[in-house]
């Protein structure tokens, strides 16, 4: 029989979100992507297959099974428990589009009050008041941001378990990204929601975020807490002897960024232990220096574009 309510303990070690060996893709190669959501965690996934990532949201959200590999979300199989799974995830999609727009909002409010009982209309309601957006406004003359603003009042009001969020602030103009994510702001101030936001431009969710993942090629090339990376990541620029290599060390925590001969730019990021690793390898370091965070991604995603 399957499952019609799905048990959430904040103290369960179950991560929120356990994604293994999973391909989007039956023609896909390698191993497949890895990727663990913990309690409370607010992961921005990034990366240039905007598809692979899109892909994965749905399987997350129930909505789709991957070709290969496992999606666990709250220790079950989305798919197999689909409803429970979906009434305990707030969702706000770029790529949803408004399917009664004769509606007006106070009555979408109205059928979400009446069928979901964790729905709270006046939560919803203080919502769109921030944003002064009326409940007799009717879906089909919403503009692109009031759309986006009615989703997340909707994902939000719930107070849900997890909140999955695909390109968000998708075609919107900066004042429009400004209000949602004042809005989100003010919310998970007061709650820390597990969160999953997949976009390609991460770097306004910085302040939101604790941890980035970049995919690359259906593979996750990276997977860390934002504090680390802030701290440790570093750009180095290298004269390196013939056929060298990156130490081993290094290998999954460095990216070659550029070589003319003997010089090498390389990123790295993780631990503190690049100095040592570099230097043990034979290079001669030329210089050295920490990179903002919104460097490190766009120097990283520029090699896997």
């Amino acid at each position: 029989m399957m499952p019609t309510q799905i048990t959430i303990d904040d103290e369960q070690l179950v991560p929120v979100i356990h994604v293994h060996g999973v391909s989007m893709s039956s023609t896909s190669a390698g191993p497949g992507l890895d990727l663990v959501l913990h309690q409370a965690d607010c992961m921005v996934l990034t990366g240039r297959s905007g598809d692979d990532r899109k892909a994965l949201a749905q399987a997350i959200l129930g909505r789709g099974r991957p070709a290969r590999g496992k999606v666990q979300v709250f220790g079950a199989d989305p798919w197999a428990c689909s409803g429970a799974v979906r009434a305990a995830i707030g969702v706000v999609d770029s790529g949803c589009d408004v399917d009664a727009p004769r509606l007006r909002i106070e009555q979408v409010f109205r059928y979400w009050e009446r069928n979901h009982p964790a729905f709270s209309r006046p939560a919803a309601e203080r919502v769109l008041a921030a944003a002064e957006l009326p409940l007799s406004r009717k879906l089909g003359a919403l503009t692109l941001e009031e759309a986006r603003l009615v989703q997340l009042a909707i994902a939000l009001a719930a107070e849900p378990a997890l909140l999955v969020f695909i390109e968000p602030l998708e075609d919107l103009d900066t004042s429009a990204r400004e209000r949602f994510l004042r809005i989100f702001l003010d919310y998970s101030s007061e709650r820390a929601t597990s969160t999953l936001i997949i976009a390609n431009d991460p770097h306004p969710f910085e302040s939101l975020a604790t941890h980035a993942a970049v995919v690359s090629g259906g593979q996750l090339l990276l997977t860390e807490p934002l504090d680390a990376l802030r701290a440790d990541a570093r750009e180095y620029v290298l004269q390196v002897p013939a056929h060298w290599v990156v130490p081993v060390e290094l290998r999954t925590r460095s990216q070659i960024q550029s070589q003319h001969g003997e010089l090498v730019e390389l990123l790295v990021w993780g631990e503190s232990v690049s100095a040592h690793a570099v230097l043990m390898s034979g290079a001669d370091v030329i210089d050295t220096r920490p990179v903002t965070l919104a460097r490190f991604l766009n120097r990283l995603l520029e090699r896997v574009s």
